[in-house]
């Protein structure tokens, strides 16, 4: 079995590749053959180059390798049609690597703009798995997400899903979207994240005696008065600070919340902010919205951090908060069940459906800051019911390995091969 895996950025220092190196390299020790296909914009170099990153073999489509008058107006044109400047670049280069390359099946991350650009690519010639992300298929137009707000994104995706041999969906979350815009129930496999070992906590040391260290690092990274800070509440959002993370409802959440604890907790907002058409720069939108309701002074930004800082950042906490007004699955809430600290998250973030019936997290209904400052206060305020989601939330995480990610996927590779009739190399066995 050999397997083409299209994603559209892949690097050992991204935030969220472990993810993927860890399954693929899982699924290569079960005897199946994988090169990655992914996307990169830079000048001066070859269209398609090779690599190997953690012996994985990469191969690199250069999206700027077409230069000149021609290159700039199809990616002008991507951009204002397809709202991913380099579609049509990313087409007509799969169809070239595919034609001369045998791959048994094509696995792509997420159905617009990867999936769609293979099934354009090869059609039905190559099976196509697709792993749905999110923002393929939800659209909020008025949280300016999803590509489903643009008509030819949208028709696209509607194909891809139809043509698809099977499509991945990371939460029962998404199964609904999935089937509400034309996929086959019967093509529909719903398997969760894998949580990267990276999240995982030192095993050389008690897991109370690593939080109380990362609670230390960031008290002096960040300059924070230890005496000031001592029996305050941290509540850690991370991710990218974008409107559908529904940060504003947070945000609003905190004078209610004050009013119910016996200090002031302070919110902290980690990971980089997006400029979107209805709300600007979003991190100056919050800060803005804080500084009104008179919390302004408890919110810390702390910008994009390094991936090795995030499990820190989650252990310091005292609650992770991930108020979503819709969402995939959400990689964080994972990260966090595997360093013992509790989770508030919205209903209509995909991962309340694993944990929230284990009692591993609280959720709550979203775009909704009195529930928000509910739960957080009930946390913040009862050690009991803290250390109870939290002992929830380190059992619940035993689910999520990698080595059981890497078993479900190679089933759906091994049905998507047997309904479309084998390989040509012979079947995995």
């Amino acid at each position: 079995m050999k397997i083409s895996y299209l994603i559209g950025s892949y690097s050992s220092d991204l935030m969220g590749n472990a993810h993927h190196d860890e399954v693929i390299r899982a699924l290569i020790a079960r005897g199946v053959e994988i090169e990655v296909l992914t996307v990169v914009a830079e000048r001066g170099t070859a269209a398609l180059t090779q690599r190997a990153i953690n012996g994985v073999p990469v191969w690199a489509i250069n999206a700027l390798a077409a230069g000149g008058l021609r290159g700039t107006a199809r990616r002008q044109a991507s951009a204002r049609l397809f709202h991913y400047e380099h579609f049509l670049t990313l087409v007509a280069a799969a169809r070239r690597f595919y034609a001369s390359h045998h791959y048994d099946l094509i696995h792509a991350e997420a159905a617009y703009p990867f999936g769609a650009a293979a099934i354009l690519a090869v059609g039905r010639r190559i099976p196509t798995v697709v792993t749905i992300q999110g923002a393929d298929v939800i659209a909020l137009p008025e949280h300016d997400y999803g590509f489903r707000r643009f008509w030819l994104p949208r028709r696209l995706v509607a194909r891809t899903l139809r043509d698809a041999a099977t499509v991945r969906v990371i939460s029962p979350h998404l199964a609904g979207y999935v089937t509400a815009l034309g996929a086959e129930p019967g093509h529909i496999a719903t398997i969760p994240r894998a949580i990267e070992a990276v999240a995982y906590p030192p095993d050389d040391r008690p897991l109370a005696t690593y939080k109380a260290e990362a609670r230390a690092r960031l008290l002096d990274r960040y300059g924070l008065d230890p005496a000031a800070e001592a029996g305050r509440g941290w509540i850690m959002f991370v991710g990218r600070l974008h409107p559908f993370k529904g940060l504003e409802y947070l945000i609003e959440a905190l004078p209610a919340l004050n009013a119910t604890l016996p200090q002031p907790p302070r919110l902290w907002l980690c990971g980089p902010a997006r400029g979107t058409e209805h709300y600007g720069d979003f991190a100056a939108f919050l800060q803005n919205r804080a500084d009104v309701l008179g919390v302004g002074g408890r919110v810390l930004f702390t910008g994009q951090l390094p991936r090795a800082d995030v499990r820190d950042h989650l252990a310091a906490a005292d609650a992770v908060c991930i108020p979503s007004v819709v969402e995939a699955m959400n990689r964080v809430t994972l990260e966090a069940t595997v360093v013992g600290t509790p989770v508030v998250v919205s209903e209509s973030t995909g991962i309340a459906a694993y944990l929230a019936p284990l009692g591993a997290c609280v959720a709550v209904p979203p775009r909704a800051p009195a529930a928000l400052a509910a739960a957080l206060g009930d946390l913040l305020r009862d050690p009991a019911h803290h250390a109870a989601v939290a002992a929830a939330a380190l059992q619940a995480a035993t689910g999520f390995r990698t080595d059981q990610v890497a078993d479900a996927m190679l089933g759906v590779y091994e049905r998507a091969l047997a309904a479309a009739g084998g390989t040509q190399n012979g079947p995995h066995s």
